[in-house]
């Protein structure tokens, strides 16, 4: 054979064993790429990036703190009510649906079509086994068992409303203290507010007499307080700092719990950020505390329960009392023994301590803001509870817990709805098969997230032609939303109107609101979260007037974790004098 035929035969092995190399990386290069549903708009450059949206959506959420806003962004991008984005290395895209009509379609009627997804249960991990975590089946409609009528009227009026009225009265006596301490100067709400949410949930949980509290706690700190010698100047002298009191350590291990949880959910790969704080001694010693603080209060209520008389209703002072006898109950029915001390049951009470102390929190804080930055409006809320609580009013005093709970006050529930509507977050959900939306296909698995701060919520709605909605949609009367007022703008005159004898009312089912959720996976709690804004709000406006806070300090920038956080809450008080 020719010497130089013999010399070639390497070097073409060579070339083709790098042909066939650089072929297969190509192909593997091209299997990782992002996958889109066909039809469906998405960012072509992105589809051609294995890392897809990922890089865009870290730089804007480094800066803003915001993932929801960049969502809206995606959808304004591409001028699609229905678009997708590649966040996830190697996974399939997620869908961002921008209307109202079709999230409610979504949430009220196709509940076979879709459900909780995965992924929110993945990010509410350290929760463990509570409701909200669970796809609609056997497991969550037992855990829902425990919470039977806990919202109902009579619960809420003659349990709930007096122990979380009770809480508030100290946040007064904090803010009486705070406003003399400072001698009328600024200062920061967040914690305070923080902590009201918090006792009020824990007195409803664990009942009024709960012997802990973190409003209490600040109070005993600053009564040491020697004038101002304790006290500081901040942020270039523009507002008071105040030393933070020493909470109980149950206390610590549930503010602590919405921290794991929002650290989760701010995490690029949030299995991964579980997976290692369980290991940390931080994250056990959390949860250490929470059991044992849990389980405590369990055997109590389940000693009181025993001893009592049986239906002896008046011994139901408590969430912790009512699930006890539920559980009781429960057993009997199923004749089995009654599980006090389940892991299950301890996580379902103390998950609802969680999620309903920061979403209310993030809503009062939001409320403040906007009290404080419209004084016309303030000025209505005030108006408003004077003509609801007249006695009160002309006798110099605050309404009672009894009266609180009856009133109605349209403008102040309109004040609330509307800060809801204004710092949204998304609801997600996952189809549980082969379906369709918009007129697409979405497969399986795949995971959608109605957006309440894009099209027809925030900004104007996406013209969709009727014969691309679903059946259910089409059959359904879509709610009419004044789109002439700006949608950024607060105006809580959005949610009244007349009712048949000219009576100015509140009406709930005015715009789009997703703040809860609809349907049967609707948040449990939202009566209760009306319920203590009201009453919070209330004697607040009540018993301070809102003065403005420099521009420095009145900031609407915000963070996404379980609710929409504002990053600033300072406010400047003087007490109404009667």
């Amino acid at each position: 054979m020719d010497a130089n035929l013999l010399a070639a035969v390497p070097n073409a092995n060579v070339a083709l064993g790098l042909a066939a190399t650089a072929i297969a990386l190509y192909s593997l290069y091209s299997y990782l790429l992002p996958k889109p549903i066909p039809g469906i708009p998405y960012n072509a450059a992105a589809a051609k990036n294995l890392l897809g949206d990922a890089p865009d959506m870290f730089r804007s959420v480094i800066v803003t703190k915001e993932i929801m806003a960049w969502m809206a962004e995606q959808s304004r991008k591409l001028n699609a009510p229905l678009c997708q984005v590649f966040v996830r290395p190697f996974a399939r895209p997620w869908l961002l649906l921008a209307d109202w009509h079709e999230a409610q379609d979504v949430l009220l009627r196709r509940g076979k079509d879709f459900d909780r997804s995965a992924f929110s249960s993945d990010l509410l991990a350290p929760a463990g086994a509570f409701h909200i975590r669970f796809k609609t089946g056997d497991q969550w409609r037992a855990a829902r068992k425990w919470l039977t009528d806990l919202m109902s009227p009579n619960f809420l009026n003659n349990v709930a409303g007096p122990a979380i009225y009770a809480r508030t009265q100290d946040l007064v006596g904090l803010w009486q203290l705070k406003e003399k301490l400072a001698e009328g100067d600024t200062f920061s709400a967040k914690e305070d507010i923080d902590h009201v949410a918090l006792d009020g949930i824990l007195a409803f949980i664990f009942g009024e007499k709960l012997n802990i509290s973190a409003t209490r706690a600040q109070i005993e700190t600053l009564q040491r307080c020697e004038l101002r010698l304790d006290i500081g100047r901040s942020l270039e002298e523009k507002y008071t700092s105040f030393p933070h009191g020493c909470l109980h350590e149950f206390l610590q291990a549930a503010s602590q719990g919405t921290a794991v949880i929002e650290q989760i959910i701010n995490s690029p790969m949030p299995n991964w950020t579980f997976w290692w704080m369980k290991k940390t001694g931080s994250y056990k010693d959390t949860m250490c505390t929470k059991d044992v603080y849990v389980r405590k209060q369990v055997r109590e209520s389940v000693a009181r329960m025993y001893s009592s008389e049986p239906g002896e209703a008046s011994q139901i002072r408590s969430a912790v009392d009512h699930i006890v006898r539920r559980e009781r109950m429960l057993a009997e029915k199923q004749d089995r023994q009654p599980d006090f001390d389940g892991q299950q049951l301890i996580d379902e009470i103390f998950g609802n301590v969680v999620a309903a102390h920061d979403t209310t929190s993030s809503n009062l804080i939001w409320i403040l803001k906007y009290l404080t930055d419209m004084p016309h409006v303030q000025d209505k809320v005030r108006t408003a509870l004077h003509k609801a609580y007249p006695e009160a009013a002309s006798e110099g005093r605050q309404p009672t817990a009894a009266e609180l709970v009856q009133a109605k006050v349209p403008y102040l529930d309109a004040v609330v709805e509307e800060a809801l509507r204004l710092s949204p977050i998304s609801v997600t959900r996952e189809a549980l098969h082969d379906t369709e939306l918009l007129g697409h296909h979405i497969p399986k698995g795949t995971v959608v997230f109605l957006l309440a701060n894009g099209a027809s919520f925030l900004d104007p709605a996406f013209p969709i032609s009727e014969k691309q909605r679903s059946a259910s949609s089409q059959a359904a009367s879509p709610n009419t939303w004044d789109e002439s007022v700006d949608l950024r703008a607060f105006y809580p005159e959005r949610w009244l109107r007349n009712d048949e004898s000219g009576n100015v009312v509140f009406d709930p089912t005015a715009g789009p609101q997703l703040a809860f959720g609809m349907g049967s996976r609707g948040c449990f709690g939202k009566k209760l979260a009306y319920l203590e804004a009201r009453i919070i709000v209330t004697m607040i406006a009540w018993n301070f007037e809102l003065l403005p806070v420099d521009k420095e300090l009145s900031g609407y920038g915000a963070t996404d974790g379980i609710a929409h956080r504002a990053t600033q809450c300072y406010v400047k008080i003087k007490s109404i004098r009667r």
